[in-house]
């Protein structure tokens, strides 16, 4: 009888394990930062609980974006908030050499509530934020191997400078950039105005009503739906969702869970397109959502049923027992037309097809550097209408 190590795993945070991320460690928290935060040199805005609103729209202003025009998104009935992002890439430089990463500008407190609430409760990425510091996406940071309170030098519009790494968390599902940084730093990176607009809606309100009022409204701007209801999956709230199970590891990067998890857990359906799948059985809902609006939009031949790659497959990122599990060791990723978009490869993914599956909860891997463009993995719940 062979001995194999047995381990008990809990789904606690799904920004961090991922099929097709970096070679890196599962994170337990959502966001982490210095574990000694430097002390304050001078004053900043007091940092008071917010209470996040999933941002449910997103409309781009090739123009720029201005106050009055924001003033008016907030004016609309259901709209709870909306700000302005500059996004751009910023080559940075640290050890390992140049990276091109996606950076976005923000005003701090005034993103901070359409941020996953996991994130705008974190108080120190708002402080390093105010203090002009950069903070990371999970992936950014697993590829560039950079710890809080360290520097990168980045490209300027006056040259390279320095700037401080403050943290890593999460700033969307899925994330808006790479990196997030001020206002000041932005321009100091010469990512220039801003030219996108998050929205966020009260609780409860129907994104496509919304929608419509905007654009009668601003007829000159395409108001573009992004998420409907969530329920950002990090914590307790994917233990509560998906459970925990001990497995046993195989010589060949699969594991063995639990029998009676996956008994309890794992299903065979059927869905639109590729017919009978099977996956952890919380992600039917939303698949079934997302596959049958691919079929309505005119869609499925962007997908090739016979190029399916998969949903529960028990086993590590990549077959290696020293990453960590990937998502479809839960059953709650899905893998198609995976022959013409290889890890690492430009992804060929039809973006609508794309746009679809984000908006329906679902975190795209083809945003992954190195990209997994085959990849869609669930990252939160999502409440249909």
């Amino acid at each position: 009888m062979s001995l194999r190590p047995r381990a008990i795993i809990l789904a606690a945070v799904l920004a961090a394990t991922a099929c097709g991320t970096p070679q890196g460690q599962t994170q337990v928290e959502a966001v982490y930062g210095s574990p000694q935060p430097q002390p304050l040199s001078s004053p900043l805005p007091e940092i008071t609980p917010v209470e996040a609103v999933a941002p449910a729209l997103k409309a781009t202003v090739g123009a720029g974006v201005t106050p009055e025009l924001l003033q008016s998104i907030e004016e609309t009935p259901s709209v709870a908030h909306a700000t302005a992002i500059s996004l751009g890439e910023v080559m940075v430089q640290n050890f390992l050499g140049p990276a091109l990463i996606s950076v976005a500008a923000i005003d701090p407190l005034d993103f901070r509530p359409l941020s996953p609430q996991v994130t705008a409760n974190a108080e120190f990425v708002w402080r390093a934020l105010l203090r002009h510091k950069l903070i990371l996406a999970h992936e950014e940071h697993n590829r560039l191997r950079v710890s809080p309170g360290s520097n990168v030098l980045a490209d300027g519009v006056r040259g390279r400078f320095a700037i401080s790494i403050g943290g890593v968390a999460a700033n969307g599902v899925p994330n808006w950039a790479g990196a997030v940084v001020s206002k000041r730093r932005g321009a100091q990176m010469g990512l220039g105005p801003p030219t996108l607009v998050v929205i966020g809606l009260e609780q409860g309100s129907d994104p496509e009503t919304a929608r419509r009022a905007l654009k009668r409204k601003h007829s000159d701007i395409q108001f573009e739906i992004t998420v409907r209801q969530r329920a950002f999956l990090t914590g307790a709230a994917a233990a509560k969702a998906f459970g925990s199970f001990s497995f046993t590891t195989n010589q060949d990067g699969t594991i063995t869970p639990d029998e009676e998890w996956v008994q309890a857990n794992i299903v065979s359906q059927q869905v639109p397109i590729f017919g009978s799948v099977r996956c952890h059985r919380i992600m039917f809902p939303q698949l079934k959502a997302a596959l049958t609006e691919v079929e309505n939009r005119g869609l499925s031949s962007e997908i090739d049923r016979r190029d399916y790659g998969g949903c529960f497959v028990p086993r590590f990122i990549g077959r290696d027992p020293g990453r960590p599990l990937s998502m479809h060791a839960w059953g709650i990723a899905v893998d198609f037309n995976v022959s013409t978009n290889p890890v690492g490869a430009e992804p060929k993914m039809n973006r609508e097809v794309v746009q679809i599956f984000e908006s329906w909860g679902f975190r795209w891997g083809g945003r992954w550097s190195p990209p997994d463009g085959h990849h869609f993995e669930l990252a939160a719940i999502v409440k249909s209408k």
